[in-house]
């Protein structure tokens, strides 16, 4: 096999890879709710440059979500600070204004496009927990 086949058949086999982590997790969440949410992922990650590879593609899918329609529905990461009573080191979360949004975004091209970009995500996110949260307020 050549370089440029080994290449492109790596690419292929990333590609597989990436789109088959996005429809695993599709089909493992619920349907996402009708009204406003969060999305929250827990990650626990011994990778030397964990903080430099969530922040560089954070803000690449950032900017295919502004472009998808939604510039307030971005990602924020968050890196535990002290003592912690559980392995989680970052947390990044979105907030969503509904399931109709959400699932545009995550339909977009651009967006998927953009996981495609970060195959280095990939072991970072190993062992992530995934979470999608309703607001509770008094009365309800």
């Amino acid at each position: 096999m050549s370089m440029k086949q080994t290449t492109g058949t790596m690419s292929w086999i990333r590609r597989a890879v990436v789109f088959a982590s996005l429809v695993s997790l599709a089909v493992s969440q619920d349907r996402p709710p009708d009204q406003a949410f969060r999305t929250v992922h827990l990650t626990v990650s011994t990778q030397p440059d964990t903080e430099r590879i969530l922040l560089a593609a954070i803000k690449d899918l950032n900017g295919e979500i502004a472009k998808a329609g939604c510039p307030t529905c971005i990602y924020h990461l968050w890196k535990a600070y002290g003592e912690q009573s559980s392995p989680y080191t970052y947390m990044w979360s979105a907030a969503w204004p509904d399931r109709a949004t959400y699932e545009k975004i995550h339909d977009a091209a651009g967006y998927n496009a953009a996981w495609e970009r970060h195959p280095e995500l990939e072991p970072v996110r190993d062992g992530e927990i995934y979470n999608r949260y309703v607001e509770v307020t008094p009365g309800n």
